[in-house]
């Protein structure tokens, strides 16, 4: 244990010789994190991964069986993988192989591997979306914007939200439905302060039959800014919806 701590011993062992860390903690009946250590308390530089598996097939200490065929060849390795750029993925599919052994072989023929962003820069256009830089024929522009105008739109009522609103539809008119229904929203139950707060405007008043000319009283309802634009979809459903909410307050009153 007294040679490890000796600097000179690890540098002759571990540099010159070219051996492991674990080899060395064999041999020294020790452990290899204790060798890993004392590397570092002497700032002896420590062999990466590659470099590693290099050193073990230069000693010796394994075979590199797997070589046959095109990627046994270190040109072609070299022009495929430096020259054409092409990716380990692509290589082991040319040769037969698979992406592991193509790096184990990069390795043995000491070919510098590239970093990942020196293939991102080499291969930028792989990874934008296929319309990128293409713009839509105007034809496709002109035939979706017909296809949402006037009748041909799923919503379209015949023009009616074109048309005026009756002389009878007043603010006196508008102010006796908020008050009948308690200056609430008959759906959403939010108040006329909160509206004004938040739309600075008091709470709009619904025709119910979408008709602007009918200004009768149970045909108007009081909605808030949000509700009075979803009605503007199914109406057929809104229509029934706001006539049961108008004719309840009604039966009741009967009943009484």
């Amino acid at each position: 244990m007294n040679k490890i701590l000796i600097k000179e011993f690890l540098e002759q062992e571990y540099l010159i010789h070219k051996k492991s860390s674990l080899e060395i903690a064999k041999e020294m009946n020790c452990t290899k994190p204790t060798i890993l250590k004392y590397l570092s308390i002497y700032n002896i530089p420590k062999r990466t991964g590659s470099e590693s598996l290099l050193n073990r097939k230069l000693r010796g200490k394994i075979s590199f069986k797997f070589i046959k065929g095109l990627i046994a060849d270190k040109d072609w390795l070299y022009n495929q993988y430096i020259i054409n750029k092409k990716t380990a993925k692509e290589i082991a599919k040319i040769s037969g192989t698979i992406t592991s052994t193509v790096y184990k072989h990069l390795v043995f023929f000491q070919i510098e591997r590239r970093k990942p962003k020196e293939y991102v820069k080499d291969n930028w256009k792989k990874y934008l979306h296929p319309m990128f830089g293409k713009k839509r024929p105007d034809v496709i522009k002109r035939n979706q914007s017909r296809h949402l105008i006037g009748n041909k739109n799923g919503n379209w009522q015949g023009g009616i939200s074109k048309l005026p609103y009756a002389f009878e539809f007043t603010e006196e008119l508008k102010e006796q439905i908020r008050q009948r229904d308690n200056y609430r929203c008959q759906l959403c139950n939010f108040t006329n302060e909160e509206h004004l707060i938040t739309y600075d405007e008091s709470l709009p008043i619904h025709h119910i039959d979408y008709n602007k000319k009918n200004c009768g009283k149970d045909n108007l309802i009081t909605t808030c800014k949000q509700c009075n634009t979803r009605a503007n979809f199914n109406r057929d459903y809104w229509k029934e919806l706001y006539r049961n909410k108008i004719a309840q307050p009604n039966k009741e009153a009967v009943k009484k």
